[in-house]
């Protein structure tokens, strides 16, 4: 009889306050973990940065408007075939 009770508590649900903190705390340090791991292979994975692609001097406005970048002027003219 005495054996029946006690597999009967341990059947009865645990109260919120009676958590398994050991439990929680083994699956936060797993999730930790894996997260660490991921992100330490991107860090050992990824190509060096190459550092920018556009070389040389960058646009500014005082190149626009000071026309430096004008086009050469086209003298166009049509030709017959003949």
């Amino acid at each position: 009889m005495k054996d029946l009770i006690w597999y009967h508590r341990e059947l009865v649900t645990t109260s919120p306050a009676q958590r398994n903190w050991r439990g929680i705390l083994i699956a936060l340090l797993v999730i930790v973990a894996v997260l660490g791991l991921i992100m330490f292979s991107i860090v050992l994975l990824s190509p060096p940065d190459e550092g920018p692609r556009v070389r040389g001097d960058k646009f500014s406005l005082r190149d626009i408007t000071e026309s430096m970048f004008s086009p050469a002027p086209f003298n166009g003219s049509w030709i017959s075939g003949k």
